[in-house]
């Protein structure tokens, strides 16, 4: 593991430098919204968006245009490859002054000098009162980027689906919470095979499904959140101690393997290929609930208005204490920009919820600003029920604020990828079911060592 993470850093290091840096500006898309005066300050700002969030933010950056004459900006939309494109960029001295960067990659860029130290930012209005989770803190307790918004783990599931099957729905707040039993039950009656036996009929055949009741996406966000509602994890990334060979979270492994392979009632990784978006598996009814992020919400409205999907949201199940996470794309000002000071300025426009009240209405975003949370009359600006639903109040907004949404580590820890790759073989082994929970987390801590060894090693690159 460690010696593939080498070579394999060393191989895009050279790529990147030889193949990229001489051509970067054929890779990018760059908005222009007219002549500029000899006196205006340019600044480059880039990031991904596609689509409407593409749109708005182009009508949010000419707002900001008309709001500060002098001040141009240019906008690099690069929807592929960008953490490719940001080192080319880099390597050939043409960073953007500002822009979105890449959650796993921001701590480590930043320990190399590469952002702004905006703490002054949010020491003081307007930014004073954003979120405590959106804040991306260096080891040297500077804030060195933030999320332009905010996003939690949820349950999706399809109302119509338990109703066909006289179940209640799950719970929309966490008071009320699943437990994890209680979510194999619910998804043992909702999965049903061909001939319409649910996985709780002798006649059920595992073969044959046509309706999963749950799919849990090979994803950290959603594993590893399980794994630290039963008290485990991957590692405790405060002091780096190994969690992953612990008795809590084997329980976690065993308990996500056996609803695969022992309950049948999730799909295992190769049928997850072969099945649609979230958003169309379950308006087609392939699926009845699924883990996901608060984004997907945008596509679910859409499914609602063209396939007649009925969708409702609950929280996640627990096993020991009710945990979430939390996500969001950082926003951060590169330490190479000639004119900080009108960086800060956009940055600022660009935190500031009512700016993009787009995304945050058709359910793409959620707010950076607790105020948002809290705050009636900010609330009914950024949620409508009939894009949100009738129970986001207590499962997004207060779930969010209750204390059980957990910040995500690549707002603190900068090698977060690194050892995600480390139990990547021993999560696919559990989803495949190809080795015991035990054997499988005994092998993912001896990988974990390794990569922590290598992490605090003179040959490691970053």
């Amino acid at each position: 593991m460690v010696i593939f993470m080498k070579v394999w850093k060393q191989g895009l290091a050279i790529f990147i430098a030889v193949m990229m840096a001489v051509n970067f500006g054929a890779c990018t898309s760059q908005e222009d919204n007219g002549s500029n005066s000899p006196s205006d300050i340019v600044l480059e700002f880039s990031c991904w968006e596609t689509g409407v969030a593409r749109e708005t933010l182009e009508t949010t950056i000419r707002q900001f245009e008309d709001k500060n004459p002098g001040i141009t900006v240019h906008i690099n939309f690069l929807p592929a490859d960008y953490l490719v494109k940001m080192t080319a960029m880099s390597v050939s001295d043409s960073l953007p002054d500002l822009g979105y960067f890449v959650e796993y990659a921001t701590l480590q860029w930043a320990q190399n000098d590469k952002f702004l130290d905006l703490s002054d930012l949010f020491q003081k209005e307007p930014l004073k009162n954003k979120l405590d989770m959106i804040r991306f803190i260096d080891s040297d307790g500077k804030t060195i980027a933030a999320g332009i918004a905010n996003e939690v783990a949820l349950l999706f599931y399809n109302k119509t689906l338990f109703d066909e099957a006289g179940v209640s729905y799950p719970p929309a707040s966490v008071e009320n919470a699943w437990t994890w039993d209680q979510l194999v039950q619910t998804a043992r009656i909702l999965t049903k095979d061909r001939n319409e036996n649910n996985a709780n009929s002798p006649d059920f055949d595992p073969k044959r499904i046509a309706t999963y009741g749950i799919n849990l996406p090979k994803n950290n966000l959603i594993y590893e959140t399980l794994m630290w509602s039963n008290g485990g994890g991957i590692v405790d990334y405060k002091t780096e101690e190994i969690l992953f060979d612990s008795p809590e979270t084997i329980e976690v492994l065993k308990a996500i393997q056996d609803l695969i392979h022992t309950h049948h009632v999730a799909p295992t990784p190769v049928m997850q290929g072969t099945m649609p978006v979230m958003s169309a598996a379950l308006a087609s009814g392939s699926m009845a609930m699924t883990i996901d992020m608060q984004h997907n919400i945008t596509f679910l409205d859409e499914a609602a208005k063209t396939e007649g999907l009925n969708y409702g949201i609950g929280v996640l199940p627990i096993f020991k204490e009710a945990v979430s996470v939390n996500s969001g794309s950082p926003l951060v000002i590169f330490k190479s920009t000639k004119h900080p000071e009108e960086a800060k300025k956009l940055f600022t426009y660009l935190m500031n919820p009512s700016n993009v009240l787009p995304l945050l209405n058709n359910g793409l975003w959620m707010p950076n600003e607790e105020e948002w949370y809290t705050n009636e009359s900010y609330i009914e600006q950024w949620v409508k029920e009939e894009v949100h639903g009738s129970e986001y109040r207590t499962a997004v907004i207060d779930y969010t604020i209750s204390g059980s949404v957990k910040q995500n580590p690549f707002y603190y820890y900068p090698y977060q990828l690194h050892l995600l790759g480390a139990v990547g073989p021993a999560i696919d082994e559990i989803y495949l079911n190809t080795a015991t929970p035990a054997t499988a987390a005994q092998k993912g801590a001896e990988n974990l060592k390794e990569a922590i060894e290598y992490i605090h090693s003179p040959d490691f690159q970053g």
